[in-house]
């Protein structure tokens, strides 16, 4: 089979990005053809960079800069206390309309896409008629805006009043969730979640037609990933085989769902119990 794997970056760090470039791999060892889909910076050299679409208005500077506008003049200024983690506009994006970079592949899978596929562009992909799957690496696909909904349940409803942006008087989260209800409930929309809760969090979102989401992990290279003998690892790390290791991994440990706060306080307790020290 020929997959399109979409994601905002084709190359990078970020935790999106390594799973859907993992994914990549793996399907190309499994005999298919598997190619990264991208905007043009950051983009795989092996894969496909789609540049913004040519029109008469594409050098409109409020139109280009319609999301970045959004943010910083709008959501950021009304975040709330309730969370730090990300809250994306999602009012423009790449136009697939007229773009025939997707045509030839069975499956298109998309990733972490904020400011390259807005509800209408991912309208616009399924209407290609063929399976769209997202793969999802936060809360953003099924809510309002928000990637994390800090215990907020109200994206399976209307996601109003949006508890993460005071003073909403566009009803901002209201209008994007109802947008991509009206857009996206198509029978070739699947998502596919990492975790349970995630896929239980999806399916309950009323996003998705029934039967149409899966919990399926994350695949990391066995190869690099894999356990060794406690002592020999410690020692090829400089780390002293008679001290007691935790080890704790974040892309920002500043957000607050992260949970490094609590994290540290453990230690703190920790670090006294005679039964661990």
């Amino acid at each position: 089979m020929r997959i399109a794997i979409l994601n905002r970056d084709g190359i990078g760090g970020g935790g999106a990005t390594r799973a859907a470039r993992r994914l990549r791999a793996g399907l190309r060892l499994r005999g298919h053809e598997a190619l990264m889909v991208s905007p043009p910076q950051g983009h795989d050299p092996e894969g496909i960079a789609v540049e913004p679409a040519e029109t008469d208005e594409s050098h409109d500077p409020l139109a280009s800069r319609a999301n970045r506008l959004l943010q910083e003049g709008y959501i950021g200024p009304r975040r709330t206390a309730l969370s730090n983690t990300l809250f994306s506009p999602e009012i423009a994006g790449y136009s697939f309309a007229r773009c025939d970079a997707l045509d030839a592949f069975d499956i298109i899978n998309i990733h972490w896409v904020p400011g390259f596929i807005a509800p209408h562009n991912l309208e616009s992909i399924l209407g290609l008629g063929k399976p769209v799957v997202l793969t999802l690496h936060d809360m953003a696909a099924f809510t309002g805006g928000c990637h994390y909904s800090a215990g907020c349940g109200r994206y399976r409803e209307d996601c109003s009043p949006c508890p993460q942006l005071e003073h909403d008087i566009l009803q901002l989260a209201r209008w994007t969730l109802g947008t991509k209800r009206r857009l996206l409930r198509h029978n070739n929309l699947f998502a596919v979640a990492p975790s349970s809760w995630l896929a239980a969090c999806a399916s309950a979102s009323g996003l998705f037609q029934p039967g149409n989401v899966e919990a399926v992990p994350n695949g990391i290279e066995t190869d690099i990933f894999a356990p060794h003998e406690k002592t020999a690892a410690k020692a090829a790390l400089g780390i002293d085989p008679d001290v007691k290791t935790v080890l704790c991994g974040a892309e920002n440990h500043r957000e607050h769902r992260k949970g490094l706060d609590l994290f540290m306080a453990m230690l703190e307790r920790l670090k006294d119990d005679p039964f661990v020290a």
